[in-house]
């Protein structure tokens, strides 16, 4: 990326805000910050070819076009700008794929709107357009059935969420209870058969409470729905469960009390694959809250050298943060002095980088040094780590292909049924004349009997017993259509460190190469000075010295310490002047013959101004790593179906592919460069896997087909997940590919039963077979619809024993 500085004083006395607007609006642009301490405009451009000339002059063209053409006046003669504009609505009330597509609908009537992407998960609506008024558009909303208001901040965007998601879990798993409770009341009654007409009383005051208390929000949801012209899942259960009720009611009598129990099993079944659904749905949401959790107070210093702690948000572009030891950065900003940070979240790797004054620190690094102090270039919420959670964002709240051909079946399946309906009851009421209660009697049956509950357990159920069973695998299932979709992955791409690798440093080797002391004295002065360190690399030396002397020593006088960021430390340990150094510091200062292509972190031992020795330091692979990868092609297209996707250098990735099996290795990516190359694999037809560890895999992690964590990792890379590893190692994956594929083999089952059952039942509970004495009334009808439930859920638990060998 490249930056250019515009003196401010060039400007004259044109506002400054208005100018970096214009800036911004320049194609290649990226971001533009104003520093008045420094007297500068920092513009950030990813087109390199830009000059300042080039810059200056296009912002002046386009405030000359301002000029020519201002903004359009609405009638009432304010401004308005015609430009397209962005609203976002959280949504409470969604719960299936039928309510995306209804919001859709009802918001893209509405004038000015051009798009409208409303998402289960995040709770969220997205509306681009031009002359959007958010109150309006919330009351859209609100007649539509649904409740909304506006974002304005995504930290408070997802903990709203959650919290709605948790409400109406625990509503949902209520109104279950209460229905399954009744339900077994209902066929208490039915076994034992009361011939008193006071239990006539008593099934109904239970069915009506259920019909009320489970019912009635199916029936308020349609309602509204079919105001819009809009019908989804909701409908059909809805108008089955209430055309059941009604009809007990009015063609009941006390011998026939038994007919009142189909509406609340309907309720029951239908309610409790809701509950499952919620289930998945606030697990995955509440990770996605937690990932956003930051600290957020800053020190900023003032014009006279003082410092104070301020929340981030009010950080203004151009200031001053201090930034203490082992603290994380808040905000992007460029360093003025010297910094050792660690900038694992962006590389992956977990070795600190040195940063010299002027490199710019990102949010999310962790000072590994000393304090330093850095001038701010972006605000909360257009930091870089903010614009890597918006890609976050925006990717998981994409929808899969399965589910957008869901939701086209479901837009014209619901319509469909509803008029075989009353096709059913026009067909026997006028047609042959029937008894309306006959007709009655098989319209409700369609109805009960087309109510999709096979079809919605069909998936939910199976996916839950298989997370449940790859849990005790050592893997957690975070969204539930994760297995289903591994089961057809033929791309797998795997980070390096923290993955293939154990995220800790280890000393490979120590090179001793002087007479000057023995490698035991040189080992203890080592120990000795690296424990007055906290860098990764002096943990790593610290127990390798410890493991090489095999016990505890005399401890060593050590004087004068001195950590020079970017070089290493020194010390006078036991009379020995000792330095340790980084490949630069002694090439620099030693002449030291350092192999730029040779893997590893190197650390140069000198003694009293000699070269002794040189530690070689790496991440070890993690236990099984080979046998994994080898697992794992057996699943893949050949040997280009395994690749490793890194952060660090080349000659690194090449040693550990090499070590684990892996021919094809790509380094030296960054958050964006990975998510760029899972796309690729996507565009070529593949169904791609990625398994990382760090919060610089977040973002692919979000957007291949089925995202992997590995055990230990970021905390953003779980939460972006969809598949987590509890437990070190990768011998897993290959148990859970053969999971997934008996999911999918169960799932296809499930489907097709409950096609099958709706395709000949459907026909028979319209009276079909009448001619030849079959007749299927509501209660069969119900009885055939729980069956087939129960069928798909008996299916389902065989995954319980399946075996992964």
């Amino acid at each position: 990326m490249k930056i250019i500085e515009v003196p401010i004083e060039s400007l004259g006395d044109q506002s400054l805000e208005a100018i970096a607007s214009r800036m911004r609006v320049v194609e290649g642009v990226s971001n533009v910050a104003i520093m008045e301490i420094t007297g500068q405009i920092l513009v950030y451009c990813d087109r390199e070819s830009i000059t300042l000339a080039e810059l200056v002059g296009e912002t002046i063209e386009s405030s000359r076009n301002e000029e020519a053409n201002p903004k359009s006046s609405d009638e009432s003669g304010e401004n308005v700008s015609a430009s397209p504009s962005m609203v976002r609505l959280r949504i409470q009330g969604m719960h299936c794929a039928g309510c995306e597509n209804a919001l859709e609908n009802v918001l893209g009537k509405v004038a000015g709107v051009e798009s409208v992407k409303a998402e289960l998960v995040t709770g969220r609506a997205t509306i681009v357009g031009s002359h959007l008024d958010p109150q309006s558009l919330c009351q859209t909303v609100q007649q539509a059935g649904y409740q909304a208001e506006m974002v304005k901040a995504r930290s408070t965007l997802f903990q709203s969420i959650c919290d709605t998601h948790r409400r109406n879990e625990k509503t949902l798993f209520k109104r279950w209870v209460l229905a399954f409770a009744c339900v077994m009341l209902l066929v208490f009654s039915l076994l034992l058969q009361p011939e008193y007409s006071m239990w006539w009383v008593i099934v109904l005051t239970l069915a009506t409470a259920v019909q009320v208390v489970c019912g009635l929000p199916y029936v308020v949801s349609a309602f509204r729905l079919l105001r819009h012209g809009q019908t989804n899942m909701d409908t059909l259960v809805a108008l089955g469960t209430t055309a059941a009720y009604v009809g007990a009611v009015t063609f009941g009598d006390h011998n026939d009390y038994h007919k009142l129990m189909e509406s609340p099993m309907i309720l029951g079944v239908v309610g409790f694959g809701k509950w499952l659904e919620s289930l998945a749905i606030n697990r995955a949401v509440t990770q996605l809250a937690n990932a956003e959790q930051r600290d957020g107070r800053v020190l900023i210093e003032d014009a006279n050298g003082g410092v104070s702690e301020v929340p981030v948000e009010m950080v203004v572009l151009g200031q001053i943060m201090v930034v203490r030891t082992g603290e994380k950065v808040h905000l992007d900003g460029k360093a003025l002095e010297t910094a050792l940070v660690s900038r694992a979240w962006l590389t992956g790797e977990v070795e600190p980088q040195d940063v010299a004054g002027g490199d710019m620190v990102y949010a999310g690094s962790v000072n590994e040094g000393g304090s330093f102090k850095l001038q701010v270039s972006a605000e909360s919420g257009e930091t870089r780590f903010d614009q890597i959670m918006d890609r976050l964002e925006q990717s998981l709240g994409q929808r899969p292909a399965v589910q957008q051909i869901a939701d086209r079946v479901v837009s014209v399946f619901v319509p469909i049924l509803v008029s075989i309906a009353a096709l059913t009851f026009a067909f026997w009421a006028f047609a042959f004349q029937s008894e309306v209660e006959l007709a009655w009697k098989y319209t409700v049956s369609v109805l009960v009997i087309a109510c999709p509950c096979a079809l919605g357990l069909a998936t939910p159920v199976a996916t839950l017993i298989s997370g449940t069973r790859a849990l005790s695998l050592g893997a957690l299932v975070v969204k539930p259509t994760a297995m289903e979709v591994l089961s057809q992955v033929n791309q797998f791409v795997l980070d390096k460190t923290g993955t293939l690798t154990s995220a800790r440093l280890h000393v490979d080797r120590y090179e001793h190469s002087s007479d000057l002391v023995s490698i035991e004295l040189a080992l203890r002065l080592f120990h000795a000075l690296e424990q007055h360190s906290t860098h990764p690399v002096a943990h790593a030396i610290v127990a390798y010295c410890e493991d090489e002397e095999g016990g505890a020593s005399t401890p060593l006088d050590v004087l004068d310490v001195d950590t020079q960021i970017g070089k290493g430390i020194s010390g006078l340990v036991d009379g020995y002047k000792v330095s340790l150094l980084n490949d630069r510091a002694a090439e620099n200062d030693f002449n030291a013959v350092v192999d730029a292509e040779e893997p590893g972190t190197h650390v140069w031992c000198v003694i009293n101004q000699n070269v002794v020795g040189c530690f070689v330091l790496n991440a070890v692979s993690v236990p099984g790593a080979s046998k994994a990868v080898a697992d794992l092609k057996q699943w893949c297209e050949g040997e280009q179906g395994v690749v490793m996707a890194s952060g660090d250098r080349h000659a690194a990735c090449v040693e550990t592919a090499g070590e684990v099996g892996i021919s094809e290795v790509f380094s030296e990516m960054t958050p964006e460069t990975k998510e760029d190359l899972v796309k690729a694999y996507q565009a070529e037809g593949k169904v791609v896997a990625l398994v990382g560890d760090g919060i610089n895999d977040a973002v692919a992690l979000a957007g291949a087909d089925v995202g992997i964590a590995a055990y230990g990792g970021a905390d953003i890379a779980s939460q972006s997940a969809d598949i987590v590893l509890t437990k070190m190692g990768l011998n897993v994956l290959g148990d859970l590919i053969r999971l997934s594929r008996a999911t999918s083999k169960v799932i296809r089952q499930n489907l097709i039963w409950a096609f099958l059952y709706n395709l000949l039942a459907i026909p028979i509970a319209a009276g079909a077979l009448t001619g030849l004495g079959i007749v299927m009334n509501p209660i069969i009808a119900a009885t055939i619809m729980a069956t087939s439930s129960m069928l798909v859920v008996l299916n389902s638990l065989r995954l319980r024993r399946v075996s992964l060998g």
